[in-house]
Order: C-alpha cells, then sequence, then structure tokens
C-alpha cells in the first residue's frame, strides 16, 4: 500500500496517493499505534495544505477510531478544528466523545464503543453517528483540566447545533479565565453565539475581549461585531458609537462604513449617513470596483429612505442621481463613446435637475466627467438585477421630469444586446416614444414610430390607424421632420401605392409646405377610391382657394368656381349643419365676401350642436363639439369691421362669455 501510495504522488495522483495511506493506517498492528497517529497527522496536514480538508478529515478519523488510545491533544484539537471548517460540529461532539475528552449524556444508554468489532473502512465511522441520537442530549460534561483549546472546540459545537443551554456553565468558567491569555477562544465563542443569533452571550463574550488593554491589533474587527450585537439588541445609540470608533481606526473598511450608514438611518441621522459614505472619496485608490458598487448602492438606498421622510421628497432626485452613475458603469462602452456624463455647472429651470446630467456628446460638448464616475465594477448586479435597476431609474428621473436624461438611458439600453435581449424591443421603443414626446425630443420619436412603420409594412401588416395618427403628429412637431417624412412617404407609396394614409400624409405635407397643387393631385387620387369622403371635397375646395389667392394665378374665377363646387358638394354630402356652414362662412370671410358670410354665420349660430352616436352623455359630447362660440367669434369680427361695435359685443356677451 505504502508503495502504490508513492507511486500515486509521483504520477502527480494525490486524492489516490490518501486513499491508499488510509488503507495503510487502518492495517497498522495496536501497538505501533503512536507510529500510526502520527503519520495519519502528518499525512493530514499535507492535505490540508493541498486545501483537501474531506481528506485529512477521514485521515485522523481513521486514526481516531483505529489507535484511540495514542491520539493526543494536538490530533485531536486539528480534528475538531477540520470538522468546525467543515461544518460537522454534531461530528466534533462525538469525535470529543470517542476520544474520551468529554462526556455526553443522552436519555438512553449511549453505545459503548469496542476496538474489537471495529471493520476497515475507507469513510468516517458514520454508522456510529447514526447510532446516536443527538435529540436526546440533556448534557455535555466538560472537565476543567481539559486542554482550554478541546474545552472551545466542545462550547463552540454545542452552541452550533442550538444547545447553548448544555454548556452554559462551562462559558462561564471560562470567562471567569484571564482574558488576555484566552482572546482567540473567546472570539470563537462569540462568534459561534452570534451565528445561532445569542446576541446577548455573544456581546459579553465581545465585551470581555474588549477589555483587554493589550488588545488593539484586531480591535476595528471586534467593534464591528459588538456593534452587530448591539443593533440587533435595538441599542443604535451605542451601536454608532462603536461604529464611528471602528471607521476612525479602519478608514478603508468598507463593511464598517455601510454599517454605521445603516445605523445612522436607523436613528433616522441621514445626512451623517450620507457623510459617511461620502468620507470614501478621500481615498479613491484604495477601494475596488466591486466595493464601490456597494457604497454607490448604500448611497442610492439611503436617498430613497430620506425621500421617504415628510417633506424630503427632494431626496429623491439625489437618489436618480445615484442611480444613474450606477447605470452608466454598466453602460460603460456608451459612455464612451455617444454619450456622456458630466456635473452640472449650470442652474436648471427644473428643480429636480439634481447635480449629475447624462447627455449625448454629439449635442454637448463641455467637458467630460465620466473619468470622475466610471470606477465601480458592473459585474456586482447580474442582468435581472439591473434590469430591475433600469425599471426603478426611468421611474425616478420620470418623477423628476428630466425626461431627456431618460430618453438618453432607454436608448442606450435598446443598444446594449446583454439588457435588451430579456426585454422585448417593442416595449423599450414604446417606452423611449413616450419619453422623447415628453422631452420634446421629436427627433427620435420619429425614428421610433418610422421604424414600426417599416417593420409593419415588411411583414405583410396593415399599419393601424392610430399609428398613422402618432405618426403624423410627431412629424408636426419635428424640427427636420417634413422633409425627412416626405422622403420617407414617397419611398414608401412607390413600394405600397394603395395604402390611403401614406397619400393623406404626403397631400398633408404639401399643404403644410406651400405646394397646393402637389397636394390637390394627392387629393384627387384619392378621392378617385373614395368620391363620398366630405373631408376630401372640404379639403379640394380649400386648396383651390389657396391657389386662387396667389399672386401667379390666373383665371381666379375658375379656381373659385371649383372651390365652392366642392364646398356645395361637402355641404351635401355632410348634409347643412353647424360645421359645413361654419366652414363656408369661414372661406366666405378670408375671400372678403362677408355679407355672404354673415347669413352663413347666422343659420349656423340657429343649428343645434352636434351630437355624438352611442354616448352614455349626449349634453357634454354636444357642449364639447358646439362651434358657437367660434362662430359668434368671426361674426363679431364682421360687425366691427363694419362699424356695428355693439352686435359686435353683443354677439361676444351672449355666446363667448364664460
Amino acid at each position: 500500500m505504502a508503495k502504490a501510495a508513492r507511486m500515486h504522488r509521483t504520477l502527480g495522483n494525490f486524492s489516490q496517493a490518501m486513499f491508499y495511506y488510509q488503507k495503510k493506517i487502518a492495517a497498522f498492528p495496536k501497538e505501533l499505534g503512536e507510529q500510526a497517529v502520527k503519520q495519519a497527522f502528518d499525512f493530514a496536514m499535507e492535505c490540508w495544505d493541498h486545501e483537501e480538508l474531506e481528506l485529512a478529515t477521514v485521515m485522523l478519523r481513521k486514526a481516531l477510531t483505529h489507535h484511540r488510545n495514542y491520539f493526543g491533544d494536538k490530533e485531536c484539537n486539528t480534528l475538531c478544528e477540520l470538522l468546525g471548517m467543515t461544518g460537522k460540529y454534531q461530528m466534533t461532539l462525538e469525535c470529543l466523545a470517542e476520544a474520551g475528552r468529554i462526556e455526553l449524556i443522552f436519555n438512553k444508554p449511549m453505545i459503548e464503543y469496542s476496538d474489537e468489532d471495529e471493520k476497515v473502512d475507507l469513510q468516517p465511522p458514520k454508522d456510529k453517528l447514526e447510532k446516536i441520537d443527538f435529540a436526546l442530549l440533556t448534557a455535555v460534561h466538560i472537565s476543567e483540566t481539559l486542554a482550554i483549546d478541546l474545552q472551545c472546540k466542545a462550547i463552540v459545537a454545542t452552541i452550533h447545533m442550538r444547545r447553548k443551554d448544555l454548556v452554559k456553565n462551562a462559558v462561564h468558567k471560562v470567562l471567569k479565565l484571564n482574558a488576555e491569555d484566552i482572546v482567540e477562544i473567546l472570539y470563537d465563542i462569540g462568534t459561534a453565539y452570534m451565528e445561532k443569533e445569542a446576541w446577548e452571550e455573544a456581546l459579553t463574550a465581545l465585551n470581555k475581549i474588549l477589555n483587554c488593554k493589550e488588545y488593539k491589533e484586531d480591535a476595528p474587527e471586534i467593534l464591528l461585531k459588538r456593534s452587530q450585537c448591539l443593533t440587533n439588541l435595538k441599542k443604535y445609540p451605542e451601536a454608532v458609537v462603536d461604529l464611528c470608533k471602528c471607521v476612525e481606526q479602519a478608514q478603508h473598511h468598507v463593511g464598517a462604513r455601510l454599517s454605521l450608514c445603516n445605523a445612522y438611518v436607523r436613528v433616522h441621522e441621514y445626512r451623517k449617513a450620507i457623510t459617511t459614505l461620502d468620507d470614501v472619496d478621500k481615498y479613491d485608490s484604495d477601494f475596488t470596483g466591486q466595493e464601490r458598487m456597494q457604497l454607490l448602492k448604500q448611497r442610492y438606498e439611503t436617498f430613497l429612505k430620506w425621500a421617504a421622510r415628510p417633506g424630503k421628497k427632494k431626496k429623491l432626485t439625489s437618489a436618480a442621481d445615484v442611480l444613474a452613475i450606477m447605470f452608466a458603469n454598466k453602460l460603460r462602452q456608451s459612455f464612451t463613446g455617444n454619450l456622456a456624463i458630466r456635473r452640472r455647472t449650470r442652474k436648471s429651470n427644473n428643480p429636480n435637475a439634481g447635480e449629475i446630467r447624462i447627455c449625448r456628446y454629439s449635442i454637448h460638448h463641455q467637458q467630460i466627467d465620466a473619468e470622475d464616475f466610471m470606477d465601480a465594477d458592473e459585474n456586482y448586479f447580474n442582468t435581472d438585477e439591473w434590469l430591475d435597476l433600469y425599471r426603478k431609474l426611468l421611474d425616478l428621473l420620470n418623477i423628476c421630469k428630466r425626461y431627456k436624461e431618460a430618453t438618453v438611458i432607454n436608448q442606450a439600453v435598446i443598444d446594449s444586446r446583454p439588457l435588451s435581449a430579456r426585454i422585448k424591443r417593442e416595449k423599450l421603443e414604446l417606452v423611449g416614444l413616450r419619453l422623447s414626446l415628453l422631452a420634446g425630443w421629436h427627433q427620435f420619436a420619429y425614428d421610433y414610430i418610422r421604424m414600426w412603420v417599416i417593420r409593419t409594412l415588411r411583414d405583410g401588416n396593415v399599419v393601424p390607424q392610430h399609428m398613422w395618427n402618432i405618426f403624423n403628429q410627431v412629424v408636426m412637431r419635428a424640427d427636420d421632420g417634413r422633409q425627412r417624412h416626405h422622403k420617407f412617404c414617397t419611398r414608401q407609396l412607390e413600394k405600397n401605392p394603395n395604402i390611403v394614409s401614406l397619400s393623406f400624409l404626403k397631400a398633408h405635407d404639401g399643404i403644410m409646405n406651400g405646394k397646393y397643387r402637389f397636394a390637390l393631385t394627392e387629393y384627387i387620387k384619392i378621392l378617385h377610391q373614395f368620391p363620398d369622403d366630405p373631408l376630401l371635397k372640404l379639403l379640394i375646395g380649400i386648396i383651390f382657394i389657396h391657389i386662387m389667392v396667389q399672386k401667379t394665378t390666373g383665371r381666379k374665377h375658375a379656381y373659385l368656381t371649383q372651390a365652392f363646387a366642392f364646398f356645395t358638394n361637402y355641404a351635401e354630402s355632410r348634409g347643412y349643419t353647424q360645421e359645413t356652414k361654419y366652414n363656408i362662412g369661414r372661406a366666405l370671410q378670408q375671400l372678403g365676401l362677408h355679407h355672404f358670410a354673415t347669413h352663413m354665420y347666422e343659420d349656423a349660430l340657429e343649428q343645434p350642436p352636434p351630437t355624438v352616436e352611442h354616448s352614455t352623455d349626449s349634453t357634454a359630447s354636444a357642449d364639447y363639439l358646439d362651434l358657437k362660440n367660434e362662430i359668434a367669434y368671426n361674426l363679431s369680427l364682421i360687425h366691427r369691421k363694419s362699424g356695428n361695435h355693439s352686435m359686435a359685443n353683443h354677439l361676444l356677451m351672449t355666446h363667448c362669455v364664460v
């Protein structure tokens, strides 16, 4: 077996070599037990050096099982240490009892171990663990003469098994010892109590350590643990004092700063909490990217809690700033190209503008401060967490009315494959459209709606009317939308000549640009498809009037005749209602035919307001669509121009007073 083990070690098969060494330990005769235990300990330490803790544990367990009488305190302490590192506290107690270091008292007689019935096994003797029901454990007898390290191992294992009452007396005896000599033991006991949320007992052990005059090396860590105990005991002022001392002694301890920030938040000292995090800027090069992102997250959460206090809603602006910085680190590639993040140097009209601004690099050439913000690690959050932060950031920017920054960030998310792959692109584009309209960036909105139209037509689907309406509204507001829209409509009409909405948009664009003959051609084409549409007849009549009033137009009477011919067809198709008489009256008034316009307006005033079909409240709908205010105002202008001021005032007082 020894030769096989050496061969495997030569070949580099460390685990297999240890396997044969285990068999060798088990095969040692009883009279060579001391040598077997020594070799087992050496092999176990070698396994420990190779971070093979399970192999080391098994090696020492073999030695304990087969050569118990030669198993000394050093080997026993090492075995307990290994079992504690792997969280096997029940096995720790069982090994201590098997080695005769402690005595376990159960409600039923404990099983005696005999060397005769031991069997050579390559694994720890789990069968003995199964024979002992630790739920029936009633007492743990720890002798005062036992080595203090082994006493500590037994106490810690019992505490981890949630049976701290069984070692209460043993802990009390340990606390009576000189603290200067047992600092590490007190630390282990206090940590065990904390892990099982026994805060009072943990606080007692930690206080004993801090009373040591010469123990200052790990004082910040002890202070941090004691503050955790005080916090869970709801002794917040005392916890703040400990944390302040901890931060003062360990300026670069991120955990201490975060704990102090949380402690200040609990006592509603939000400004001090933020100051604690701001002090990090003094030690820029001493924090990792992970720690910086962790500090940014804490700062964001602190501002949110501060904003929830009465009268502190403006702190949402600061929370949005911090979250924007976090997201800028995620979209780092965009901020090295077409985006910029900078400090706000000019006062904004928006009171919730914040101190940080995210903008497009192409339209802002001020100093870029990306190097001051791009120092956090984007891998601190996973993709789902980033998407959740993205939604929260848009909500905050929307509350603060920072629509332009929200538009920029949303577009950056669309361009980011890892993020956009988890959300439907249509949803992101819809959010971008709404934000760009709120921000007044209609060129962005035009790009979104144009993409939707192209995508719908490419898929062979019919573009819904509401999409064309949105497209038209965006084009009317975009600075450069009309020229781009005209080219776009022309190209799409060549591919899809039967889309009436495109023809309408192209004709409307002609009217807006003063190209009346071009618009007339488009409207006539549509009229051939819909000869009974009254709106088309009205628009054609209006175009004839526009053409007629141009200086270069000859035979104006012919255009006027055609215009009123279409107005007459419009009135016949629509009916002689308030609307038709008002529109014809406006045309007559624009031409200076005030006598005829007056008759039209007077007839329109006598007409009832229109009603809406299927309306649940017909009166409200009729008032909303009533044109009497407009009619009376236009008629008053005619009377005032003719010198009849009393009649003009009468019309205004009758129909135009709110």
